[in-house]
This record gives structure tokens, C-alpha cells and sequence, in this order.
């Protein structure tokens, strides 16, 4: 009997469970489906597909040392599954259990149901560090290290499976767009990319983090890697402490723990978006629902933010960067949504599916969670309004970035860089489509009124209990003892 080990978002042969278990059991066939109302979907663009490609030709490449190659099909995937079974007769099949956008979860449960109704035995393995469920966030953060510090499982040291003639791989790349500064896929690339960072990028990650400029040197730029499964997080962590314990510099081994610490992230969010599917559409808490609703959206002020035309120099120099290369900073994609959220008092989820079609490291769990902790929705979270000319004075002082990606801005004294509108000398550049202040202030005053309502601290203080960070259930005791009002509820200005 074949074994069948369905690719999904994990395109690599290391570290990858399913694919050792299944060539230990015998003959496999390496499957890669091609789902269209997935990958063109409205969260995704011709950035992710060329990525996608390019991680897949390199897969495909580390399969062909085994002699054999990936079996990429286009269609519905229950359709070509059932062809697999016309084929062949009965089959296992071995794959990640993946946290996605509910079209894609409810297609897979829809797949399971069909396996089990027709004999199909399947194995489905956990992914990183992510729990399906989880019944307590209790126990989540010990879990996070078991999981992450056991061994790497080694790659197959035999493959075999079966040739199949109509393999549609190439067909995937008639029409991705070539242009765009972005990131090559695939693990060859992201590998070099992980030891380039332990080896020499790194040592300035800690203080480089927030600037937007020279984060694109220093930050891992790994994250796109993670999210296709190029390379896990188990053997990125273990690499990291590898390296911290060779060296001596104790400046840059404080920026490598900095960088280990948010690696803890990474499946922290994701379990958020596993455990409560409905995140990538409603508000976390719905006390929010009261304002800023979908429908309401300022065309105008909205088409603005999204093309970098808003008046502000960092905000326009972060989106057309964006835009351009799939990639920036964590602190600045929070000042992105911070500004539409609050200034434009804008809901939040128009902004998060645009962006996701920008970040070439999108990663639904985490996309859409901290799309609504910028938003200030969560209702377990401070409330980080970013004010785009304290950001663009502190992370970009010389306006070397904005000059950059902005143009028109480029012989605009330091000293009028920041606030063009200013300057006496009428700079040539549109004004600020909203007052930063006085938006500001509105938009807190509305959120002001909707914790007044009596049920805010007992929905606030349920949400905490099933996604909120802790490490112990002592910590968690705790933090429900302070909270009057979610004492992380309270206003930071950025």
C-alpha cells in the first residue's frame, strides 16, 4: 500500500515527522496540492505564489537526491484524492496539522471526514509547537519547551515511492509576477539566510529592531521561511543556542536571547487563531463591536493608507516599502495599523486583509491576532497608539528611510522631514489627511466609553483565561487579582 504525505505548509524533508514516518512504512508518493480558492484567495497575492513556487522547486530538488520527485496536482483537493484512490486502491496519508483561515480548516476537516468514510487511514502530526485542543493555556508554556527542545528528527535516510508523468509543477509559474525586491523561497535560501543571521547579522538585531532602515539588515528576515515550513521553529531554536553559547561577546549574545525570546512568540499567537477560529473575522472582544464597524469604512481615507499617500512621511514610507518588498519591521507594521485603526478610526479587519496580501511572511495566527492587539480589540492587551511623528523622530531621525521611499521628499531638510506641513518653506507634499492629535484623542474617548459597560471586565477577564501569555498559573492568578479594569487595557503612546 502507498503512503501518501500531503505538503501543505511544511516544504522541506527536515525535521518533518510525517515524511519519515511515512518512507519508514514503505513507498510513498510526495504530494503537493496546488488549491486554488486558497492561493488566490483575497488574503493571498502573486508575491506568496511566487514564494510558494520557488520553496517548491527547491523541495522538489531535495526529493530528486532520493530519486523521486514531488507530485504537485492543481484542483480541489478532495477531487484529486479521490482520483489518488481511483489510482491506486487503498492509501495512508501522513501530514502537519495546520493552523489556517477557517476556509481552509473547514476544507481540510472536510477531507478527514472523507478519508474515514472510506477506509482511508490518515496520520495527523502536530506542527511546531501548537496544540489542537488545548484545554488551558495553563500548561501551554511548558508544553512550548518540550516540544521545542526535543530532537530534530533527522531526514529520511531512504525514500522510495512511484514516478507519476502528470506532474503540474510548471504550470504553477506561468503567471507569478517577476518583479518585486522580494525574498527567494525555498529551504536552500532560507537556510543560508539562518546562518548568515547567527554568523554576522545578528549582533546588532537588538538595537537595530525598531528602525526601519537598518532592520532590513540586522532583523533574521526568517519569518517567511517559517511560515511555508521551509524551516522549523525546533531547528531554528536549537541553532540559535547553539550559537549563543560559542560566543564570548556578551552584546551580541544579549540581541540572539533577544531574538530567542520572540521566537516564544511565534507559536504563542498562532494558538490564538487555533483555539478560537473566529479572530481572523470578529473582534476578540465584543464590546468593540459597538464602533468602527466594517461597513463604516472611509473609502477615501482607506484608498490613502493603502497606496502611502497620507501626508505623514513614515506612514507613506513604510507602506510603499511594504509594497515593494513584502517586508518590514515589527514596531512600524504596528504604527500601520495603529494609524488606520485610530487616526482614521477605521475597523481593523479592511486593513488586515490588505495587508496580508502585502507581507510575504504572512502567517494567519499571527496576522490576524496582532492586527486586533494594534486595533486595541483584544480587550487583554494596552492600548499602543503609535504616533506616526514620534516614531518617524525616534526609529528614523536623518529620514534616511523616508527619503528613501518617499521621494519627493528627498532634498526636505532633517529638520522638516518629519512634519513637511510645517516647514516654512511649503514643502511640495500633500498634507496630512487627519488631524494626528485631535483623531487621537477621538478615537480614545470612544474606546473610553465602550470599557464603561458592566459586562467589559467579566468578557475581558474570560478572554485572558483561554489566550492570555502566563507562565504559570500562580502569574495567572495574579494578573486576575490586579485587574480592576485590564490593567493592560491602559493607554501607552508610542
Amino acid at each position: 500500500m502507498v503512503n501518501i504525505v500531503w505538503f501543505q505548509f511544511d516544504l522541506r524533508i527536515n525535521d518533518h515527522l510525517p515524511l519519515f514516518d511515512a518512507s519508514s512504512a514503505g513507498s510513498i508518493i510526495p504530494l503537493f496540492i496546488y488549491d486554488e480558492k486558497i492561493w488566490e484567495g483575497n488574503d493571498r497575492s502573486n508575491r506568496h505564489r511566487k514564494f510558494l513556487f520557488e520553496s517548491l522547486v527547491d523541495l522538489d530538488n531535495e526529493l530528486k537526491k532520493y530519486q523521486i520527485s514531488l507530485y504537485v496536482k492543481i484542483g480541489d483537493p478532495l477531487k484529486i484524492f479521490n482520483e489518488l484512490l481511483s489510482k491506486y486502491g487503498k492509501y495512508s496519508v501522513y501530514f502537519h496539522h495546520e493552523t489556517n483561515i477557517n476556509h481552509h480548516r473547514l476544507k481540510v476537516e472536510k477531507i478527514k471526514k472523507w478519508f474515514q468514510n472510506n477506509s482511508i487511514e490518515f496520520y495527523e502530526y502536530q506542527k511546531n509547537a501548537v496544540v489542537a485542543g488545548l484545554k488551558s493555556r495553563n500548561v501551554w508554556s511548558q508544553k512550548w519547551k518540550e516540544i521545542i527542545n526535543n530532537e530534530v528528527v533527522s531526514q529520511p535516510k531512504q525514500i522510495t515511492g512511484d514516478y507519476l508523468s502528470d506532474n503540474q509543477i510548471i504550470k504553477l509559474e506561468e503567471n507569478f509576477v517577476k518583479e518585486g525586491d522580494f525574498q527567494k523561497g525555498g529551504r536552500s535560501e532560507g537556510l543560508r539566510k539562518l546562518n548568515e543571521f547567527l554568523k554576522s547579522r545578528s549582533r546588532t538585531y537588538q538595537i537595530d529592531i525598531s528602525k526601519p532602515q537598518k532592520s532590513v539588515y540586522s532583523s533574521s528576515r526568517l519569518s517567511p521561511y517559517l511560515s511555508f515550513g521551509c524551516l522549523s521553529l525546533r531547528e531554528i531554536n536549537q541553532k540559535l543556542e547553539k550559537r549563543i553559547i560559542q560566543l564570548e561577546d556578551k552584546f551580541w549574545r544579549k540581541s540572539l536571547n533577544s531574538f530567542g525570546n520572540r521566537l516564544k512568540w511565534h507559536c504563542h499567537f498562532i494558538q490564538k487563531l487555533e483555539d478560537e477560529p473566529l479572530i481572523e473575522s470578529k473582534n476578540l472582544h465584543s464590546a468593540y463591536d459597538k464602533i468602527r464597524k466594517p461597513e463604516d469604512l472611509n473609502i477615501d481615507t482607506f484608498n490613502s493608507w493603502k497606496e502611502g499617500f497620507t501626508g505623514f512621511p513614515m506612514i507613506d514610507a513604510c507602506m510603499r516599502s511594504l509594497i515593494k518588498t513584502g517586508w518590514i519591521n515589527f514596531r512600524m507594521r504596528a504604527l500601520l495599523m495603529s494609524f488606520h485603526s485610530y487616526n482614521l478610526f477605521n475597523h481593523w479587519k479592511p486593513a488586515a486583509d490588505y495587508l496580508a496580501t502585502l507581507f510575504l511572511d504572512y502567517e494567519p495566527g499571527i496576522h490576524f491576532s496582532q492586527c486586533q492587539m494594534q486595533s486595541g480589540t483584544t480587550g487583554i492587551n494596552t492600548l499602543r497608539v503609535y504616533s506616526p511623528i514620534k516614531q518617524s523622530m525616534d526609529q528614523d531621525p536623518s529620514g534616511e528611510f523616508i527619503k528613501k521611499w518617499v521621494p519627493e521628499l528627498k532634498d526636505v531638510s532633517i529638520n522638516d522631514i518629519h512634519t513637511p506641513w510645517l516647514s516654512q518653506k511649503k514643502e511640495k507634499y500633500i498634507n496630512p489627511i487627519v488631524d494626528e492629535k485631535g483623531s487621537r484623542k477621538r478615537a480614545l474617548y470612544e474606546i473610553a466609553q465602550i470599557r464603561k459597560y458592566n459586562d467589559f471586565k467579566k468578557t475581558s477577564k474570560k478572554i485572558y483565561d483561554k489566550h492570555g501569555s502566563r507562565k504559570n498559573t500562580q502569574d495567572q492568578r495574579r494578573r486576575q487579582k490586579e485587574m480592576k479594569l485590564p490593567k493592560s487595557e491602559q493607554l501607552t503612546l508610542f
